[in-house]
Parts: structure tokens; sequence; C-alpha cells
């Protein structure tokens, strides 16, 4: 669908799931009376990407995927009139409430001081240029797709005190250094998923399991060692991962496998 200059007229209140997904337009202009923006509303909407949003203060809800794979430069709240649901800081917007990130963009620094608790499911996914991001002690929850195909997160340190990483957190993301803290306990499904830039990994004494296809495809990754505390290994858990060279399992007793396909069989005969 292909759009020019897109005006939100004052009457609407509501934008609906996948309203512009795919959609193309050269400006889109958010209204000052927009309450609600539902999941997936600008779902990959290219008349957004490389853009900057700045939505108004009447908003009362932001739906997850909301805003995903549009690769955002800048958003942020208009100034002015107080929301009590959201509040924008580093280039995010972020809940009250919960002190969740719902939305960030490609510029988007998470900032100290605000006491942010969480990242929502997908705030960040398809934020392509993000370098570095760094996130800061404080942080318990990353939820699911939250840095989904952020292709360019170099190195992503988790800082101790997350206790739960969403499935697909940080699949298809750049990283080529991962640091697991420990105060996480589960890998869950698809975690690090084709994340192609990884070559060390070292998985620590406090995971008790990996899930399914939690490390798939990450085809450049060399040396794995697996920490004492893992009980179970999902299914294609490693698949895909061909470079593998090291496997080293530091567990007395071996962990279970759901199945024979946890590993691509030539890279594990070869490790």
């Amino acid at each position: 669908r292909s759009m020019k200059n897109l005006v939100l007229p004052n009457s609407v209140k509501k934008i609906e799931t996948r309203a512009f997904f795919l959609a193309d337009f050269n400006s889109f202009t958010f209204n000052d009376s927009l309450e609600v923006i539902e999941p997936y509303a600008f779902l990959t909407c290219e008349g957004l990407m490389g853009t900057t949003v700045r939505l108004p203060n009447t908003i009362t809800y932001i739906g997850p995927w909301a805003f995903a794979l549009c690769n955002l430069q800048y958003i942020s709240m208009v100034t002015g009139n107080y929301n009590s649901t959201y509040f924008s800081s580093g280039n995010c917007i972020i809940e009250r409430a919960t002190r969740k990130i719902v939305v960030g963009s490609r510029y988007s620094y998470i900032p100290y001081g605000v006491e942010v608790k969480s990242i929502g499911e997908a705030a960040f996914a398809g934020c392509i240029y993000t370098t570095d991001l760094c996130l800061p002690r404080g942080i318990t929850e990353i939820g699911r797709y939250a840095f989904f195909k952020t292709f360019r997160a170099y190195e992503m340190n988790i800082p101790e005190g997350v206790t739960s990483i969403g499935d697909y957190a940080f699949s298809e993301c750049g990283a080529w250094r991962l640091t697991i803290p420990s105060t996480v306990t589960n890998i869950g499904d698809g975690v690090f998923q084709s994340c192609t830039g990884l070559r060390n990994v070292v998985i620590p004494d406090n995971i008790e399991s990996i899930g399914y296809r939690a490390f798939q495809s990450c085809t450049n990754l060399e040396n794995l060692t697996i920490g004492s505390g893992v009980t179970a290994i999902g299914e294609e858990a490693f698949v895909g991962c061909n470079a593998l060279t090291s496997v080293t399992c530091m567990a007395q007793v071996p962990p279970m496998m759901a199945s024979d396909n946890c590993f691509t069989t030539t890279a594990y005969d070869n490790a």
C-alpha cells in the first residue's frame, strides 16, 4: 500500500491491529487525540523506517510489536501535557507503572536514573543500528523477541539481577560477545538463535536448562562450554552450529537431551 503524506484526523482514537502493516508513505502525522495503538499496528511499516516518531500525550495503550521492525530513528512523547501511562526518555517509550520499555529506536539508550525494570516484547525488534546497547542493573526481565534482528548489537552483557529472558529475545542479533548473569536459571526457546557473531559461548553453572533451538544456526560458534548445573538440553538447541570444534560439559552427570537432534551430527562428532 503506497500513500503520500498521511495525517491522522482528530476523530481517530484507535489504530487497529496491522492497520499500517507494510504501509509505505512519505510522512505520517499523529493527531492530538489518539489513545490506543493496537499490537502490530505499524509492523514492518516501510513509511516509518528511519524516521522520527512523536506520540501524543493522549496515548493510554501501546500494544506489543506496535512499531516492531520499523527501524525507527527516534521516538518520544510530545512535550507538554502530562501522560499518566507513558513517558519518554533516552529515545524510548516507558510505561510508568511498571517501568517497562515498550518501544525503542535505533538511537535509543536505556536511561539511568529512571529505574527501568524490564524490556517489553519486541521493544527493540529490528533496530538495526543499535550498537553496544548497555543494559543497566535494575532490569529483571527481558521480554520475548525484545532484541530480535538488532543486527549490530555488537556486545550484549545481560546484567546481574535479570531473572527472566523471554523466548527469542536475542534471536538474529549481531552480538559477538555474550555474558549470562548468575541470576538467570534457564535459557528459553530460540533465545540466541542465529546469532552468527558468536564464536565462544560459556553457559554458566547456574543455568539448569537450555531450550528448543536456543543457539540454533549460530554458524560461527566454535567453542562451547556447558556449565555443571545444566540438566536438560532442548531439541535442536545447537543444530546448525557447524563451526563447532570444541564442546566441554562440566556436569558430572551429562544433561538429558530432548532428542538425538540437539546438535548437528557432524559438528558434534568433530568437537
